[in-house]
Order: C-alpha cells, then structure tokens, then sequence
C-alpha cells in the first residue's frame, strides 16, 4: 500500500470523526427513561459509529507502522476473525509508545470526566470490544446484557488514534494536547476574544481581561455559563417552549460573559467545558 493510499485513508478517519464529534457536541445529552432500553437506543448511534472509527483507525496505524496492505492486517497479525473486531487485541498488537500515548488520553479524559468508573484504556477497551457486537444489533435483539459504554471517551481515543496517524503520515512532531490543556487553552482564548469586544482602547483590553477572569473565578458565574452552554444548539433545550418536558429555561448570564459564551458555542469539546466549568478543583485562574 502506497504512502498516498495511507494518507487518503487518513484523511477520511479524520473528517469522519469530526463529523461525529460536532454531531455530538451539539446533540442532547442521553435523557434518563423510564424504559431503560431507550437510553441505549439514544447512544446507539454514537456508539456504533465511534467503534467503527476506533476499530479502523487502529487497524490503518497498524498498517502504517509495519507498512503492509490494509486488506492484509489479518492474515499477517494472524488475527482469527473475531480478534480481528475487538479493539483491545488490535491495541495490544501496537508498539509501546502507541499504547502509552492512548492509555495517556485516556487518564486525561477520565481525570476530567471523574464520574468515569473505568480508569484503565485496557479494561475500557475490554469492555468496547465484547460489547461492541451487543449493541450493535441492540436494536433488534433488545438491549439485555448491553454493557456500558461512554460516548465522549470513545471519541478521545479516536482523536489521539488520529494524532498518531497524522504524526507518522505527515512526519509532524505535533504533540498531542490532553483533553485538560485543550480546555484550559480554549477558555483563555475565548476571554481574549470577549475583552477584545468589549474593550474600548487598548489601554481598557488588560483591565477587562482581569475583570472577566475575577467573573469567572466566582463559581455562580462558572455554573451559570455550563448551564448556557449545556442549552446552546441542543434541539431539546433550545427555543422550544413548554409543554415540552425537556425545556430549561437558561439563566440569565452576565452580559460581558455573553461574549465568551458566544465563542465556547462553537467548541469541539463542548460537552468537556461544561463538565470542566462545573469543576472547582479544575478551575485555576491565573
């Protein structure tokens, strides 16, 4: 397989997890039910498709690495067919440096995300590949024995998937930005950007830089922008009015904050900015 078929295969992964993710982000969180199975069903789409993303993503960094033929992984892992869908053996078939780089995205998600109750890539793994083909046909079958899964997770594995990818393709030295820096890196430039709509001079942009960082040092204010964030584009928080049993009306936010909101909207991590406003020991002012 040529360097040019890897880099296309590449590209495709990338665009499609970015398809996936913004669809996400900007979806309504998985709505607790009465029925138990119709909260799987509300994942279904996300986790079906975040599995086959993971699952060839590993398999094109396999065939990068040890530069062979896509078509040929399993013949030449000597995968039988079934190993050859469970994303815990095709990780393990990975070099060291691999695995150490996707064990550490995933300890920086859970490390934000601490209501996570699996704190192991593997186990995690583990768990993705043996109920990878329950949920698959769970629509059908029924949702028993459908294990748990986490949406946001399967997508940081895929987006530091797709960061080796495009460091061994693309011969970039890039690091990699645990889920933590990008959010604390995209808070500050969001204040940045609303001191600048704000300010009247620049003789005014340090002093209203400080004024929307002591705003936002208040936990109130924090809260009241997760609350915002978490109704922004959601289809079943938004604009539609009562009887509606999903509406929460979004309280009233600080009109400087409005600016920073206004970025934040349009977050790739949007659902880690909430999880991450909402919490103190992660908030570090500077």
């Amino acid at each position: 397989m040529s360097r040019n078929d890897y880099e296309w295969a590449f590209h495709r992964l990338t665009a499609a997890h970015q398809i996936v993710n913004r669809l996400w982000q900007n979806s309504p969180d998985i709505q607790p039910d009465m029925v138990k199975v119709y909260e799987a069903v509300q994942a279904w789409p996300w986790i079906s498709n975040g599995y086959q993303l993971a699952e060839q993503g590993v398999k094109l960094l396999l065939a990068v690495r040890q530069d062979i033929p896509l078509r040929d992984i399993r013949s030449t892992l000597g995968l039988q067919a079934r190993e050859a869908h469970y994303l815990d053996t095709l990780v393990r078939r990975l070099d060291d440096q691999d695995q150490e780089a996707l064990s550490l995205a995933y300890s920086g998600f859970v490390d934000v995300h601490r209501h996570i109750p699996v704190s192991d890539l593997r186990d995690f793994l583990d768990l993705m590949g043996r109920g990878y083909t329950k949920w698959r046909y769970m629509l059908l079958d029924g949702g028993n024995g459908v294990p748990p899964n986490h949406i946001g997770a399967m997508l940081e594995i895929i987006k530091a998937i797709n960061h080796r990818l495009y460091q061994q393709i693309m011969d970039s030295s890039t690091p990699f930005r645990p889920v933590r820096n990008r959010l604390v890196m995209e808070l500050e430039s969001a204040i940045v950007y609303a001191t600048n709509r704000i300010s009247g001079s620049r003789e005014d942009l340090e002093g209203h830089l400080l004024y929307l960082k002591q705003l936002l040092s208040h936990p109130s204010w924090r809260e009241t922008l997760a609350d915002n964030l978490e109704i922004t584009h959601n289809p079943r928080h938004g604009p539609q009015p009562p009887p509606n049993p999903f509406y929460r009306q979004a309280p009233k936010i600080h009109p400087d904050l409005a600016k920073v909101l206004e970025q934040l909207e349009i977050s790739q991590d949007r659902k880690n900015m909430i999880v991450f406003l909402r919490e103190d020991l992660l908030w570090q002012p500077r």
